[in-house]
Parts: structure tokens; sequence; C-alpha cells
């Protein structure tokens, strides 16, 4: 999202993908850390604010949205082009984006969404930056439960996802023959009953 406002903030159709199907509302001041009423993204703002979230989409800063895929992707499986549809959220610091999360495979009947993040800083993870990704899938998608796949391997998202409250079960050879891949959970309302929120 490339401002913050005090309007009411607008959630998904029921039906349709996120990514292609609705204008985003605005990330309200709370969550960006920017300031107060309607303000213009601008990479001073990445400067302003240590870890900047910007939402983007297909629609809504498509050129934002596809770097931020390309950037996820390649962190995460070597290659640019892994996730087919999504909207996402970049992270910027000092005018350079450095994380960025995917929302993707989205099942509105059961109101389902998925998330793929990937980082250069290990400081990425603010409140700020945390808030405005559970804002994104609950309350813009609309989402009552978000999945998270993660290797084995991936200790230090193992640790994030359990402090975050996911629920997880690890599925052997899920990333092939030598490596199981965890798969968590987490539902609304145990995100709104976390310290987190």
């Amino acid at each position: 999202m490339t401002w913050v406002s005090k309007e009411r903030e607008r959630t998904a159709p029921s039906s349709g993908f996120c990514a292609a199907s609705f204008t985003y509302g605005p990330l309200s001041a709370q969550h960006s850390g920017i300031g107060r009423g309607t303000v213009p993204f601008r990479r001073s703002h990445a400067t302003f604010n240590p870890m900047t979230p910007v939402y983007a989409s297909e629609t809504h800063l498509p050129e934002l949205n596809a770097q931020t895929g390309a950037f996820v992707s390649q962190l995460c499986f070597g290659r640019p082009d892994q996730i087919e549809r999504y909207c996402s959220m970049a992270v910027f610091h000092n005018g350079g984006l450095v994380a960025g999360t995917l929302f993707h495979s989205w099942q509105p009947d059961s109101g389902v969404i998925e998330l793929t993040s990937a980082s250069t800083d290990r400081r990425w993870l603010t409140k700020t930056v945390v808030k405005a990704m559970f804002h994104m899938a609950f309350a813009m998608i609309g989402a009552q439960l978000v999945a998270l796949r993660v290797s084995e391997k991936n200790t230090g998202m193992v640790e994030i996802a359990q402090r975050f409250g996911f629920q997880g079960t690890l599925i052997p050879r899920l990333r092939g023959r030598d490596e199981a891949e965890w798969l968590f959970t987490l539902t609304d309302d145990d995100w709104h009953a976390s310290r987190w929120s």
C-alpha cells in the first residue's frame, strides 16, 4: 500500500483471487509507523521508518508486486517464477527491498491463504511489519486461516512460526526424498488472541 489513511478498510469479496479481484483498503497509520492521515509512500519513509511495509497486487503497484514475487521466489526456491499468482507485502529498509511476503493459493470457499516469506535482513520482522502482514491476511483478504510451508532445514523460520502461535505438522519427504516439510497453520482467532496482534 502506498498510502495510509483513517478511512474505513475494505475487505475481500467472498470469491475470487486476492491479487486480481479486489482493491486493497488502506494500511492504517497504527500499522504503518509512517504517520497519521493520508501520506503517499516515498523512499524517504523507508529511512524514517526502519522497516516499511508496502502492499502490492496485480492491479495495485503491479511492478512492485512482480519485483517482490521474484525476490521471494528466488530466495526460497532458487528461481524467480515459482509462485504464479499472488498479492504481496514488500518491506523496505533505507530505500531498498529487504523482505517480502507473498499471499497465494487463496481458497475463498474455505477462507484459507498461504504465505511465503523471505528476507535478506534478519531484523525485518518488527512488530509493525508482523501486524501489517497478518492484517493483510485476516482483515484485508478475509482469510480465517493462514498456512505456511517450511523446510525442516529452515530452523529459524520454524522457530518464528512457533513463536507467532502457528500449529505445525512435520510431513516426511514433502520436499523430496531426503527432506521433510513443516505445514503450519494459524487461525484468525489464535492471531487475535496472541500478544503480537
